[in-house]
Protein backbone atom coordinates (compact mmCIF):
# COMPACT_ATOMS: atom_id res chain seq x y z
CA UNK A 1 0.00 0.00 0.00
CA UNK A 2 0.95 3.34 -0.89
CA UNK A 3 -0.76 6.07 1.41
CA UNK A 4 -0.79 9.13 3.20
CA UNK A 5 -2.35 9.98 6.88
CA UNK A 6 -3.35 12.96 8.30
CA UNK A 7 -4.85 14.29 11.26
CA UNK A 8 -4.89 17.82 12.13
CA UNK A 9 -8.43 17.86 14.50
CA UNK A 10 -6.35 18.87 17.36
CA UNK A 11 -3.04 20.90 17.65
CA UNK A 12 -0.98 17.93 17.94
CA UNK A 13 -0.68 17.08 14.59
CA UNK A 14 -0.11 13.85 12.97
CA UNK A 15 1.59 12.77 9.11
CA UNK A 16 2.12 9.17 8.00
CA UNK A 17 3.41 8.14 4.79
CA UNK A 18 3.79 4.17 3.81
CA UNK A 19 5.05 2.84 0.94
CA UNK A 20 4.77 -1.04 0.46
CA UNK A 21 5.07 -1.90 3.67
CA UNK A 22 8.04 0.80 4.70
CA UNK A 23 5.94 3.41 7.31
CA UNK A 24 6.88 6.32 8.97
CA UNK A 25 4.76 9.30 11.41
CA UNK A 26 5.22 12.02 12.86
CA UNK A 27 3.73 13.72 15.87
CA UNK A 28 4.23 17.86 15.84
CA UNK A 29 3.03 19.92 18.59
CA UNK A 30 3.34 22.88 16.95
CA UNK A 31 -0.02 25.04 18.13
CA UNK A 32 -1.25 27.80 15.99
CA UNK A 33 1.67 27.07 13.39
CA UNK A 34 0.35 24.55 11.25
CA UNK A 35 0.13 26.29 8.23
CA UNK A 36 3.79 27.06 8.06
CA UNK A 37 4.89 23.70 9.02
CA UNK A 38 2.19 21.15 7.66
CA UNK A 39 3.45 20.61 4.04
CA UNK A 40 7.59 20.81 4.67
CA UNK A 41 6.90 17.97 7.50
CA UNK A 42 4.76 15.76 5.22
CA UNK A 43 6.99 16.19 2.18
CA UNK A 44 9.59 15.53 4.56
CA UNK A 45 8.17 11.87 5.65
CA UNK A 46 6.70 11.12 1.93
CA UNK A 47 10.65 11.28 0.80
CA UNK A 48 11.56 9.13 4.09
CA UNK A 49 9.40 6.29 2.68
CA UNK A 50 10.84 7.47 -1.29
CA UNK A 51 6.72 7.75 -2.10
CA UNK A 52 5.79 10.18 -4.83
CA UNK A 53 2.54 11.88 -5.20
CA UNK A 54 1.87 10.67 -8.57
CA UNK A 55 2.61 6.89 -7.04
CA UNK A 56 0.16 7.48 -3.98
CA UNK A 57 -2.72 5.33 -3.81
CA UNK A 58 -4.80 6.13 -1.14
CA UNK A 59 -4.95 8.98 1.14
CA UNK A 60 -6.92 9.41 4.42
CA UNK A 61 -7.47 11.88 6.89
CA UNK A 62 -9.70 12.28 10.53
CA UNK A 63 -13.00 14.13 9.45
CA UNK A 64 -13.56 15.76 12.67
CA UNK A 65 -14.58 16.51 15.03
CA UNK A 66 -11.92 19.38 16.18
CA UNK A 67 -10.44 22.40 15.29
CA UNK A 68 -12.06 24.00 12.96
CA UNK A 69 -8.62 25.62 11.67
CA UNK A 70 -6.91 22.71 11.94
CA UNK A 71 -9.82 20.73 10.17
CA UNK A 72 -9.92 22.81 7.20
CA UNK A 73 -6.13 23.14 6.93
CA UNK A 74 -6.38 19.47 7.12
CA UNK A 75 -8.66 19.17 4.19
CA UNK A 76 -7.07 22.16 1.72
CA UNK A 77 -3.51 19.91 2.17
CA UNK A 78 -5.33 16.50 1.52
CA UNK A 79 -7.57 17.79 -1.30
CA UNK A 80 -4.74 19.57 -3.41
CA UNK A 81 -3.52 15.34 -3.61
CA UNK A 82 -6.98 14.27 -4.09
CA UNK A 83 -8.04 16.30 -6.89
CA UNK A 84 -5.02 16.84 -8.43
CA UNK A 85 -3.44 13.53 -8.58
CA UNK A 86 -7.65 11.74 -8.58
CA UNK A 87 -6.29 9.81 -5.49
CA UNK A 88 -9.40 7.76 -3.48
CA UNK A 89 -9.66 9.83 -0.06
CA UNK A 90 -10.99 7.93 2.89
CA UNK A 91 -11.71 10.31 5.79
CA UNK A 92 -12.52 8.76 9.67
CA UNK A 93 -13.96 10.13 12.36
CA UNK A 94 -11.53 11.90 14.90
CA UNK A 95 -13.08 10.10 17.54
CA UNK A 96 -12.85 6.64 16.10
CA UNK A 97 -9.09 7.32 14.93
CA UNK A 98 -8.40 8.41 18.72
CA UNK A 99 -10.24 5.32 19.93
CA UNK A 100 -8.75 2.96 17.08
CA UNK A 101 -5.91 1.42 19.54
CA UNK A 102 -8.07 0.25 21.96
CA UNK A 103 -11.53 -0.63 20.59
CA UNK A 104 -10.63 -4.44 21.35
CA UNK A 105 -10.35 -3.38 25.51
CA UNK A 106 -12.38 -5.99 27.30
CA UNK A 107 -14.11 -2.60 29.18
CA UNK A 108 -15.62 0.02 27.49
CA UNK A 109 -14.09 2.94 26.03
CA UNK A 110 -14.96 6.64 25.68
CA UNK A 111 -12.78 8.61 22.98
CA UNK A 112 -13.39 12.30 23.69
CA UNK A 113 -11.81 15.63 22.73
CA UNK A 114 -12.15 19.04 24.55
CA UNK A 115 -14.97 21.14 22.72
CA UNK A 116 -14.93 24.45 25.27
CA UNK A 117 -17.69 26.28 26.13
CA UNK A 118 -18.06 23.56 28.84
CA UNK A 119 -18.41 21.07 26.49
CA UNK A 120 -17.20 17.97 24.90
CA UNK A 121 -16.64 15.88 21.53
CA UNK A 122 -17.53 12.34 22.63
CA UNK A 123 -18.06 8.80 21.68
CA UNK A 124 -18.32 5.90 23.51
CA UNK A 125 -17.63 2.04 22.74
CA UNK A 126 -17.42 -1.31 24.27
CA UNK A 127 -16.26 -4.31 22.41
CA UNK A 128 -16.05 -2.42 19.57
CA UNK A 129 -19.54 -1.54 19.04
CA UNK A 130 -21.00 2.04 19.45
CA UNK A 131 -22.69 2.66 23.03
CA UNK A 132 -23.06 6.53 22.89
CA UNK A 133 -23.05 8.01 19.37
CA UNK A 134 -20.47 10.76 18.63
CA UNK A 135 -21.56 14.10 19.54
CA UNK A 136 -21.27 17.63 21.03
CA UNK A 137 -22.40 16.83 24.53
CA UNK A 138 -22.90 19.33 27.62
CA UNK A 139 -21.93 18.03 30.87
CA UNK A 140 -25.50 17.11 31.76
CA UNK A 141 -25.80 15.03 28.70
CA UNK A 142 -22.64 13.44 28.61
CA UNK A 143 -22.58 12.16 32.25
CA UNK A 144 -26.15 10.81 32.50
CA UNK A 145 -25.38 8.86 29.02
CA UNK A 146 -21.76 7.70 29.94
CA UNK A 147 -23.26 6.54 33.20
CA UNK A 148 -25.88 4.38 31.18
CA UNK A 149 -23.48 3.20 28.89
CA UNK A 150 -20.86 2.12 31.82
CA UNK A 151 -23.21 1.39 34.43
CA UNK A 152 -20.68 -0.28 37.51
CA UNK A 153 -17.86 -0.78 34.98
CA UNK A 154 -14.50 -0.09 34.98
CA UNK A 155 -13.69 2.49 31.76
CA UNK A 156 -10.86 3.61 29.89
CA UNK A 157 -10.92 7.48 28.20
CA UNK A 158 -9.13 7.96 25.20
CA UNK A 159 -7.77 11.36 23.10
CA UNK A 160 -5.96 14.04 23.88
CA UNK A 161 -8.19 15.49 26.59
CA UNK A 162 -9.01 12.49 28.88
CA UNK A 163 -7.64 14.12 31.87
CA UNK A 164 -10.07 16.76 31.66
CA UNK A 165 -13.20 14.36 31.21
CA UNK A 166 -12.14 12.56 34.10
CA UNK A 167 -12.07 15.25 36.39
CA UNK A 168 -15.97 16.31 35.03
CA UNK A 169 -17.25 12.76 35.36
CA UNK A 170 -16.07 13.09 39.10
CA UNK A 171 -17.52 15.84 39.46
CA UNK A 172 -20.59 14.72 38.52
CA UNK A 173 -20.49 11.32 40.79
CA UNK A 174 -18.21 8.73 38.83
CA UNK A 175 -15.74 6.90 41.05
CA UNK A 176 -12.29 8.03 40.55
CA UNK A 177 -11.09 4.60 40.85
CA UNK A 178 -13.32 3.50 38.09
CA UNK A 179 -12.20 5.51 35.53
CA UNK A 180 -8.63 4.99 33.81
CA UNK A 181 -7.36 7.95 31.65
CA UNK A 182 -5.16 6.63 28.81
CA UNK A 183 -2.02 8.56 27.62
CA UNK A 184 -2.41 10.18 24.03
CA UNK A 185 1.01 9.03 22.80
CA UNK A 186 0.27 6.62 20.02
CA UNK A 187 0.21 8.43 16.74
CA UNK A 188 -2.74 8.58 15.05
CA UNK A 189 -1.80 8.04 11.69
CA UNK A 190 -1.32 4.42 12.46
CA UNK A 191 -4.70 4.42 13.52
CA UNK A 192 -5.79 6.51 10.35
CA UNK A 193 -4.02 3.54 8.42
CA UNK A 194 -5.62 1.12 10.03
CA UNK A 195 -8.90 2.15 9.27
CA UNK A 196 -7.70 2.82 5.78
CA UNK A 197 -6.92 -1.06 5.70
CA UNK A 198 -10.12 -1.81 7.08
CA UNK A 199 -12.10 0.37 4.89
CA UNK A 200 -10.59 -0.95 1.65
CA UNK A 201 -10.82 -4.59 2.84
CA UNK A 202 -14.51 -3.90 3.09
CA UNK A 203 -14.97 -2.11 0.04
CA UNK A 204 -15.77 1.03 1.52
CA UNK A 205 -16.22 3.78 -0.89
CA UNK A 206 -14.09 6.72 -0.62
CA UNK A 207 -15.60 10.30 0.05
CA UNK A 208 -16.76 12.55 -3.26
CA UNK A 209 -14.54 15.32 -4.02
CA UNK A 210 -17.36 17.59 -2.79
CA UNK A 211 -17.11 16.43 0.88
CA UNK A 212 -14.88 18.30 3.18
CA UNK A 213 -14.67 18.09 7.14
CA UNK A 214 -17.88 17.23 9.80
CA UNK A 215 -17.75 19.81 12.91
CA UNK A 216 -20.61 18.31 15.02
CA UNK A 217 -20.94 22.03 15.48
CA UNK A 218 -21.79 25.58 13.89
CA UNK A 219 -18.76 28.12 14.11
CA UNK A 220 -19.28 31.14 16.14
CA UNK A 221 -19.01 33.38 13.05
CA UNK A 222 -22.19 30.49 11.84
CA UNK A 223 -23.99 31.08 15.11
CA UNK A 224 -23.53 34.87 15.11
CA UNK A 225 -25.09 35.04 11.24
CA UNK A 226 -27.56 32.43 12.71
CA UNK A 227 -28.28 34.41 15.52
CA UNK A 228 -28.55 37.55 13.77
CA UNK A 229 -31.26 35.96 11.26
CA UNK A 230 -33.66 35.03 14.21
CA UNK A 231 -33.51 38.58 15.84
Amino acid sequence: MKAIALDTAVTQIALGAENEGKRVSQIINIGMKQSETLLPALSKIMEEVSLLPVDTEYLCISRGPGSFTGLRLGYACIKAFQIKKQIPLYAFSTLDVYAEPYISLNHPVVSCIDAHKERFYLKAFEKGKCTVKEGDYEENEYSSLLREAVGEKNFYIAGPDGEALKQKLISNGFSEEKIIVLPFLANPASSLFSLLEKAIEEGTDPVNDYDGPEYLRASDAEALSADKKQE
